[in-house]
């Protein structure tokens, strides 16, 4: 079983907030063989596509502010203040129309970074991101990335869901932003499964919060395991940690070809619950 490590891709720039609110560390590690997919905060990594006729990246007037918004899609979502500062350095080195819309963004996420981890500041982000004006900023700049760059960096808000998978607090809307029959078995499914439906459970915080996922096929049957920090391990109770692991376990025998077993260890790599294939999970 491999491990590799998680960067907090930045495919989306306004994913950015929600990876604030929620926490996302940037040295998190997901572990994963070829019947899984590694979960990142946001939809994936950015690729950049193939520019224009006549543009590329790294020419034209205003190559400096193209090479300035590929290097903020790179940035990691943790990060955030340096990517305010990419925002004014982008800013000054592109086409003047632009300049109240970069000022705009930078303005957005000046507040959002001061914001808290309460359901209160979460819904604040929400607010902030969809005002008309920020809407309009991410939209242009994502228009000028696209046809002066050549750069796909998802950036406007009307394209897709851009806020990382979270749900608005105020909304009754619990639909799960990944759709299982891509890969019902991967982990990012399995977390938006949780996350829509237990999301109010004591222990979801702790499992979205886990420093790392992994599965494993061993002789047909497939072996998965979380690793939560050793506060959230003494936070939680035994009932809480079998609830986790049976919610784990009723989507998981839905959708693996093998019998599933399950382990919910701390830091240390001790065991707190498990899961045989087939059995109930019990805290250790």
């Amino acid at each position: 079983m491999g491990t590799t490590a998680r960067r907090c891709a930045v495919a989306v720039v306004v994913a950015f907030a929600a990876a604030v609110i929620a926490g996302c560390a940037s040295d998190e590690t997901v572990t994963s063989t070829a019947t899984t997919t590694p979960v990142t905060a946001s939809s994936g990594t950015s690729e950049t596509t193939e520019a224009p006729p006549g543009t590329d990246p790294g020419d034209g007037e205003y190559a400096e502010a193209c090479a300035l918004i590929d290097e903020i899609d790179q940035t990691a979502e943790d990060d955030l203040a340096s990517a305010i500062v990419l925002f004014e350095e982008a800013r000054d080195a592109g086409p003047e129309e632009l300049v109240d819309h970069w000022d705009t963004l930078t303005d957005t996420f000046t507040e959002i970074e001061a914001l808290g981890a309460g359901d209160d500041d979460l819904g604040r982000a929400f607010e902030l991101m969809a005002d008309p004006a920020f809407m309009e900023a991410a939209a242009t700049i994502d228009d000028f990335a696209t046809d002066e760059c050549g750069l796909d960096v998802n950036l406007d808000p009307s394209d897709e869901d851009t806020t990382g998978g979270l749900t608005d607090p105020g909304s009754t809307d619990t639909t799960s932003t990944t759709d299982p029959d891509d890969d019902p078995t991967s982990i990012d499914a399995l977390q938006a499964h949780l996350k829509s439906e237990y999301g109010t459970e004591a222990w979801w915080p702790v499992l979205d919060d886990a420093t790392s996922w992994g599965a494993s096929t061993v002789g047909g049957d497939v072996e998965w395991s979380v690793t939560i920090s050793n506060a959230d391990a003494v936070a939680l109770t035994a009932s809480d940690l079998e609830a986790a692991c049976g919610a784990m376990a009723e989507y998981l025998d839905t959708y693996e070809d093998g019998a599933v077993s399950i382990e919910i260890v701390d830091a240390d790599d001790a065991v707190l619950v498990s899961r045989a294939p087939g059995a109930a999970c019990a805290a250790a």
